[in-house]
């Protein structure tokens, strides 16, 4: 069910952009999701048109695109005196 902020999140973004721009209207959205993300793109495309009603994005293309998923791991050293 996190698809439904997931997706509020996208459009709060492109309402963020638009008001930066100038655009009028958002005709897509292109999303790059990698595999461990736990996002579900069936998810977001269902909920996308309720999230999206009223807004700049209303009626806008999802296009969901592979990501390559990178680990990173980062040690912290603790000093002790």
């Amino acid at each position: 069910m996190h698809e439904l902020a997931i997706t509020e999140g996208i459009i709060k973004l492109v309402s963020d952009e638009a008001e930066k721009q100038g655009f009028q209207k958002c005709l897509g959205i292109t999303l790059a999701v990698g595999e461990f993300s736990g996002i579900v793109p069936a998810c977001v495309t269902d909920f996308f048109p309720l999230a999206a009603k009223g807004t700049i994005a209303e009626g806008a293309a999802l296009t969901f695109t592979k990501s390559p998923d990178q680990f990173r791991c980062y040690v912290e050293y603790l000093t002790v005196e």
